[in-house]
């Protein structure tokens, strides 16, 4: 039985006339649905059981004979009424039920752009068309409600679930197609492919702390990634803008890469530039202990990486390639190899500075920082090994043993500045706290160890030099400048070959700590077989033979004109101090330039430092370089230089 309403014509004891004001007594009343002929029932009470005749004939009285007419919820009516012997009296249409349940699609309203329709078109899809917003604030601009919520767009707009179990990963796909501005509402998003991220686009979520709810990804398939940009080219130089990823937790064995690390880095070539990317506030996991890299990137330029702490990766972060970007307030941690590795290749991977950072217990055998960056920043991180893991080392600044991506072969570094670094736990490292490589010399390296407290420092671990030597010389115009100042008690500590020579009136002093600062020039490549020992001498390698000899040292210059800062015309001794742990002969004498000094005395070596005369001379004019010059005879062990001496006569 329908639900009915009270009719307003004729409802309840109405009594019905005709034109005359005559009793309409035995008149006829018609009910037809709204607008048309069709008969349409009506009831005798609320109880909507019993319908009325149709048409209703009223009585002497000219009532209704139940005294009653209910019509039917939601439905319209048209009323006719004529005499009993058919003659209109009336026609009533669109005659609701008093009370009547009203549709949406019956109340009209205009929307905010001006479109004309009902109340049920807010139920539309683009019902949010319809409304409009103003935000608060002088000058705000009025929009609709659907320009303001498509800003950006939500992966749930896409069907996304977050739940851990459905596979959302072509709601990103989709997503990430539609907008460059995505919202990744808390929850738990399974995926199961890399997703693509376009250039310029801003993913973003909600807590990417490690400890409490929020924005997770995951991706459980071995090998595969959550964020990638990996985008060949045909264009030369070609450059994109690099995505900013911020407040998610992503586990995945790749969890973010951008550019492919195995494609060759050249200005010319399939992998373009990805510039200034940012990942800010995530917390990256492996999927397995120990397996992939947390963050990768190659031919990256101006990358911010902040905030964020990855851990539990063969490599936590790999840059390669990359330049002039900033690795900031991240805590890396027990990393399978290492927490960061940063490597140049070709003429790319330059001044990333890495700062600021918590540097925390590297696995067995790992490395926490390893840079063969052309221009090596490392600043004031703390780093610390601790408990019984023996970590290989801290901070290695050399290509020795360095990974290699695809054709792209490892760099080494031409300048380094390594600073104010808090390294604890000296005892857990196996090979180094420091390390640098005397084959392959930087052009200048400032290495300041702010004093670490905690552990005791091994010197003979503080700082490894692969090769054993610092070598004075860069290349045939330059030499090396070394400015190390580590925590050592005895090799190294407060090392800086920019102190000049004691000059006095009895002479000069080439001492060891300078004589790796004189003007030290070289004839086919001696410079090259030649070191300091860090402790106390200028050490003369077996291998400095043949074309690679002699080796020139010259007292450094006052000035650019004053090329020496003896007195001119006066007549100066010559003597050198040296030993060898074998019995090795050095054959030594005074340099007026290059090629032209005096006659070679031999100097018979034994283990302990003796002083030994090599010749006299009068100095010569201030335009000349003046030092002296050596040749080795024999060749079996090194040889140590502790000193050169010009002593006034």
């Amino acid at each position: 039985m329908p639900t009915v309403n009270l009719s307003p014509l004729g409802g309840a004891a109405s009594q019905f006339l005709d034109n005359n004001g005559v009793i309409l007594s035995g008149g006829k009343l018609y009910t037809y649905a709204a607008g048309t002929t069709t008969p349409q029932a009506t009831y005798t009470s609320a109880s909507g059981i019993t319908a009325h005749a149709n048409p209703i004939i009223l009585d002497s009285a000219g009532r209704v004979p139940s005294g009653e007419i209910w019509l039917v919820d939601n439905l319209s009516y048209k009323f006719t009424v004529e005499t009993s012997t058919n003659i209109l009296i009336g026609t009533y249409d669109n005659i609701p039920g008093i009370n009547k349940s009203t549709t949406a699609s019956e109340i009209t309203f205009t929307g905010f752009k001006g479109q004309v329709g009902t109340v049920a078109d807010l139920a539309d899809a683009d019902g949010s068309n319809w409304i409009g917003y103003t935000p608060a604030g002088a000058g705000a601009v009025a929009r609709s409600a659907q320009d303001k919520m498509r800003d950006f767009v939500s992966v749930k707009d896409f069907g996304a679930v977050g739940d851990g179990v459905a596979d959302d990963t072509a709601a990103f796909v989709a997503a990430v197609a539609a907008s460059l501005a995505i919202w990744v509402p808390e929850g738990d998003y399974k995926t199961t492919a890399p997703i693509q991220l376009r250039p310029g686009q801003h993913i973003f979520g909600v807590n990417g702390g490690e400890f409490n709810d929020g924005s997770v990804i995951t991706n459980t398939v071995v090998g595969s990634g959550i964020f990638t940009m990996v985008q060949n080219t045909t264009f030369p130089f070609q450059e994109i803008d690099g995505a900013t990823i911020e407040n998610l937790r992503l586990s995945a064995d790749y969890p973010i890469r951008l550019n492919d690390e195995t494609q060759a880095i050249a200005s010319i070539g399939p992998t373009p530039f990805i510039k200034k990317p940012v990942i800010r506030g995530c917390t990256l996991t492996s999927r397995v202990s120990g397996v992939g890299t947390g963050i990768s990137m190659s031919k990256v330029f101006g990358h911010l990486i902040e905030s964020c702490k990855v851990l539990d990766f063969d490599i936590n972060l790999l840059m390669q390639g990359c330049d002039i970007g900033r690795v900031v307030l991240n805590r890396f941690t027990s990393a399978a190899s290492y927490q960061i590795l940063e490597i140049s290749t070709g003429t790319f991977g330059s001044q990333n500075h890495i700062e600021n950072n918590d540097i925390l217990i590297a696995r067995a055998g790992a490395t926490h920082i390893k840079s063969c960056a052309r221009h090596v920043r490392i600043y004031d991180n703390y780093i610390e090994q601790q408990s019984a893991v023996i970590a290989a080392g801290a901070i290695d600044m050399t290509n020795v043993g360095c990974p290699q991506y695809g054709p792209n072969v490892p760099g080494f570094p031409f300048s380094i500045v390594c600073q104010d670094n808090r390294i604890d736990g000296h005892s857990y490292y196996s090979d180094f706290v420091y390390y640098l490589d005397g084959d392959k010399p930087p052009r200048s390296v400032k290495l300041y160890d702010v004093g670490t407290t905690g552990f005791t420092a091994v010197d003979s671990k503080v700082l490894k030099i692969e090769g054993s030597y610092l070598q004075p010389i860069y290349n045939t115009t330059h030499n090396t400048n070394y400015d190390i100042t580590v925590p050592s008690s005895v090799n190294y500590n407060k090392f800086r070959n920019t102190d000049r020579p004691i000059v006095t009136q009895s002479g000069v002093t080439l001492s060891a700590g300078n004589i790796v600062n004189s003007e030290a020039y070289y004839v086919n490549d001696a410079g090259y077989e030649c070191g300091y020992n860090g402790s106390d001498a200028l050490v003369i390698k077996p291998t400095m033979t043949g074309v690679k000899s002699p080796l020139f040292v010259m007292i450094p210059k006052v000035s650019a004109t004053i090329k020496h800062p003896l007195e001119v015309g006066v007549n100066y001794e010559v003597y050198i101090t040296a030993r060898s742990p074998s019995s090795e002969t050095l054959r030594a004498s005074y340099a007026v330039g290059f090629f032209a000094g005096g006659v070679l005395t031999s100097v018979a070596l034994t283990p302990s430092y003796t002083t030994t005369l090599v010749g006299t001379v009068a100095a010569p004019a201030v335009s000349n370089l003046f030092g002296a010059y050596f040749v080795r005879t024999t060749n079996t062990a090194d040889i140590f230089v502790q000193s050169i001496q010009f002593v006034r006569l």
